[in-house]
């Protein structure tokens, strides 16, 4: 039963939308929106991956690690290298001997070396180039859509896109500003083979084979600055496959882009690079079963983060008793969101590609845990559905009430939220992280005696902040450390440290130890009882582990006398120093919640 009061005509927030979209210049328009909207960000300055890029890029370097300013992206490379960076304190004791987090990404990696080389670790002008790059793309996804759509629903469709706040992040973090140099070339490569008459011409041309060649090469372009760019295949199979010409004239229009893939693929393989030995990341081609079922949890997550609220992060701070509830809410939701854009755009042509080709990108986002700065690929195809849903909706279209409020609510979350808090996303993770590592690193012992000594930090709320705090205290002009290494995470309950003789001593807490949201980067499994891990400062052997896997006892024996060590654990705000307790006595220390202490 439809309800008379949809037949009004759109309300304020429509009316500026299609004022924007039917504006003449409506390309160029939304590319200064967009531009404008990131200005905000030109302040963020460096954080997390920043500061460990100006670190190799000043002559720095660990096993397993970079090998050249073409290749910042390089963490781990699964083999000998990360069992040797494992030993000498670059990664955790605990970390798996597979693991391999290596992301192939020459262009970025040389666009922020020649930074490097031009404004030294000045973080401005690299922000500005960010801005300028994200309203190029902003043109670039505006135009796409003008030939993949046309009318005012390519121009509501390019509003969305540039307003997006899933893009904030990689706007604002400058290591992810690959993102933006995948998508701008991914998309650039194709508008270059979408019909110029548009999807749903009834006679469109052929695509010239010169135009298609070039296509292939910007494809090259974007999967050479990022791995997000495997997400324009999913358009181009989707292009192919809903041709208006015939699967046969589309297979053959993006033959060039799958010999590119192919050829990207071989490279890729060659190098060394992928990710895995972490419950972070799963391999697809590795582990087929395991990404299907981590798909079967992310997807849903990412799409209810691309269409509605709340973020794809939310997860990480959920605690896990609450996580199976909100699974299941998110499947309903996404379930409902997606029959929403297929009962409006049921039929279309153009409707088909965007939407296949969107879900097909968001596929490869699944081998990593959700975040929304994995949406700006996927969200393409996504919010030119949403602006189908709008268009539509604003035009007269009889809904029933429960529908019609839906898409009030999406018009409220994708144009009035999403431009407020596009300039703020960055900002919160700066403030959030940054924050936390400046006040952890200031906080480590600074005197000039630490620069013959060893750092133990015994006890921290969170593993991959305090990697960070340890870069940034090298990158101090302060005396750092001779060398450092992590035992622990604790982020609940207390930990007991009982010195059982000069060099040896136990660290137990029944509610777990090294938890937390980021600990599963560098492990995919549980430490079993009796393993042995051997580093230059220290050799562990676990004791115990719970039911549920977690760690809950570990013997730590020092490799040189204690005078050679300093020891710190985490209390309240940040690091402060302690001094082992006499053989036979015991030490308290009490855990921090990670989100306790970023505060």
């Amino acid at each position: 039963m439809s309800d008379s009061k949809s037949a009004r005509g759109p309300g304020l927030i429509a009316r500026l939308a299609l004022r924007v979209a039917r504006h003449p210049k409506a390309p160029w328009l939304v590319t200064a929106i967009g531009f404008a909207l990131t200005l905000p960000l030109l302040g963020v300055g460096y954080f997390l991956d920043d500061w460990m890029h100006a670190w190799i890029l000043r002559g720095n370097n660990f096993p397993g690690g970079p090998r050249g300013a073409w290749d910042l992206y390089r963490f781990a490379d699964g083999g000998e290298g990360v069992q040797e960076a494992t030993r000498q304190g670059f990664f955790p004791w605990w970390s798996s001997p597979e693991l391999k987090l290596a992301f192939f990404r020459p262009i970025a990696s040389l666009w922020r070396a020649a930074d490097h080389a031009l404004w030294g670790e000045a973080p401005f002008m690299p922000h500005v180039e960010a801005s300028i790059v994200y309203g190029l793309l902003c043109y670039v996804a505006a135009r796409t859509y003008g030939r993949a759509i046309g009318g005012v629903t390519a121009g509501v469709a390019a509003l969305l896109f540039a307003i997006d706040d899933a893009h904030s992040m990689v706007v604002g973090w400058v290591a992810n500003r690959y993102g933006l140099l995948a998508a701008l070339f991914g998309l650039a490569s194709l508008v270059l083979v979408l019909p110029r008459e548009g999807l749903a011409s009834r006679t469109p041309s052929a695509i010239a084979p010169s135009r298609s060649l070039a296509s292939a090469g910007l494809f090259a372009l974007a999967l050479l600055s990022g791995e997000p760019a495997v997400g324009v295949l999913g358009y181009l199979i989707a292009l192919a496959w809903f041709h208006p010409l015939g699967r046969a004239t589309g297979l053959r229009t993006i033959a060039p882009h799958g010999v590119v893939f192919v050829a990207w693929g071989a490279a890729y393989a060659a190098g060394g690079y992928g990710a895995g030995g972490s419950s972070f990341y799963v391999d697809p081609l590795g582990s087929p079963l395991q990404f299907c079922l981590a798909a079967m949890e992310r997807l849903p997550r990412l799409v209810v983060a691309q269409l509605g609220a709340p973020p794809a992060e939310i997860w990480s701070i959920l605690p896990p008793s609450g996580r199976p509830l909100y699974a299941l809410l998110t499947m309903l939701l996404a379930i409902g969101l997606v029959t929403l854009l297929v009962r409006f755009t049921r039929g279309d042509a153009a409707a088909k590609v965007l939407g296949a080709g969107a879900l097909l990108a968001l596929v490869p986002s699944c081998a990593t845990n959700p975040q929304d700065r994995l949406l700006l690929v996927p969200g393409f195809g996504a919010l030119g559905l949403v602006a189908m849903v709008f268009v539509r909706a604003w035009e007269g279209a009889e809904l029933r009430r429960r529908t019609r409020v839906l898409v009030g609510a999406l018009a409220v979350v994708h144009l009035v939220l999403a431009p407020l808090m596009l300039p703020l996303g960055a900002w919160n993770s700066r403030l959030s992280f940054q924050g936390f590592v400046q006040r952890g690193a200031a906080s480590l012992p600074s005197d000039e005696g630490i620069r013959d000594q060893r750092l133990l930090i015994l006890a921290t709320p969170d593993l991959l902040m305090t990697n960070y705090m340890l870069v940034e205290r090298m990158l101090g002009r302060g005396p750092a450390p001779r060398s450092g290494n992590i035992l622990s995470i604790q982020g609940e309950g207390s930990a007991t440290l009982l010195r059982t003789s000069d060099r040896v001593f136990v660290m137990s807490n029944p509610a777990g130890q090294n938890g937390g949201p980021f600990a599963g980067l560098y492990n995919a499994g549980s430490l079993k009882p009796g393993s042995t891990y051997e580093t230059e400062l220290v050799d562990i052997r676990v004791l115990e582990s719970s039911p549920e896997g977690a760690l809950t006892s570990f013997e730590v024996s020092l490799n040189e006398p204690v005078e050679a060590y300093r020891f710190v654990a985490w209390r309240g705000r940040g690091f402060e120093e302690v001094t082992l307790p006499e053989v036979g006595a015991t030490l308290e220390i009490p855990g921090t919640p990670f989100f306790d202490a970023i505060q």
